[in-house]
């Protein structure tokens, strides 16, 4: 049984009924750190911070009332056992406004679209994951709701960043590292081309990357097409001039999809061409001025 099924099985045949007994508003589900969040979970998952019991949120006065007794009832022998330092707060009853402000920096979510560019990537993703059970409070779903992708300014300061960073490294460093036989530098750049580019693919279909580990393998749940390129790319029989014609065919693509999106009319086949036409499509003077080189 996957940890999603587990967890949501435990809470409502288990830990919902010992909820009911207090005169409490509760919400709950499964969010945040964790492959079992993403549905993500195998054999290798449950050797640290895996739990059967969901995250449940309580006001501040609740928690601090309940939380503690609560927690003992509820928590499984498994998660105390394996809990890291690190998993401090991330399943059983938690205090609703302190687990927020730990992805966010805020308990509501960001006021403005530069207020997006505070929060990393990875915890944008974490907060809006998994699933949430029952929401009586109505918190969670408000917020999750008003994060739940980079407003249209962001994202196109975003792409057109990518564009730039991708062409660099893997259109340009990624070959004249291998002329100079700078292997390292060369292997340096093929990762950075990877992150940006996969990042990318995201911006495009308006979803948050996961933690770094999960890029390929979330990019499979929605392009399996493009995540089959970079199997080919990091494929130790693959041959540099190969690679070299991997790294134009996901950059090809990727402008396809962008013409697709209608955020660019394709006039090159060079992915770095279209970031500063990106970043003067976009609205809003502080971000714009940004610059392509940096979100």
């Amino acid at each position: 049984m996957k940890g999603m099924e587990l967890v949501k099985e435990n809470f409502f045949n288990n830990t919902l009924p010992i909820l009911r007994e207090y005169d409490i508003k509760i919400s709950a589900g499964l969010v945040g750190y964790g492959s079992e969040c993403y549905g993500f979970d195998d054999e290798y998952s449950k050797d640290h911070d895996f739990s059967k019991q969901a995250c449940i949120w309580l006001k501040k006065e609740d928690y601090e009332k309940y939380g503690k007794e609560i927690n003992e009832r509820i928590l499984d022998e498994h998660y105390k056992k394996t809990k890291t330092v690190w998993s401090n707060d991330r399943r059983g009853v938690l205090d609703i406004d302190k687990f927020i402000f730990t992805f966010l920096g805020t308990t509501r979510g960001p006021e403005t679209d530069e207020d997006f560019l505070n929060i990393p990537e990875y915890l944008l993703s974490s907060f809006t994951n998994g699933e949430i059970f029952i929401d009586e409070l109505g918190i969670i779903t408000e917020v999750r709701k008003k994060v739940e992708f980079y407003p249209r300014d962001i994202r196109y300061n975003r792409i057109a960043t990518r564009c730039m960073n991708a062409s660099r490294e893997g259109l340009y460093n990624y070959e004249r590292c291998l002329k100079r036989n700078e292997m390292v530098a060369c292997n340096q750049a093929l990762s950075k081309f990877i992150e940006e580019t996969i990042e990318l693919y995201h911006l495009i279909y308006k979803k948050y990357c996961p933690y770094y580990k999960w890029y390929h393998r979330m990019l499979k749940t929605f392009d399996e097409k493009a995540a089959n390129f970079y199997d080919r790319l990091v494929d130790s029989n693959t041959s540099s001039q190969e690679k070299l014609n991997i790294i134009s065919m996901i950059c090809s693509d990727i402008i396809d999809k962008l013409e697709k999106e209608e955020i660019i009319i394709r006039v090159s086949d060079y992915l770095g061409y279209y970031g500063p036409i990106i970043q003067s499509r976009i609205d809003n003077d502080r971000i714009r001025d940004l610059g392509f080189w940096s979100d």
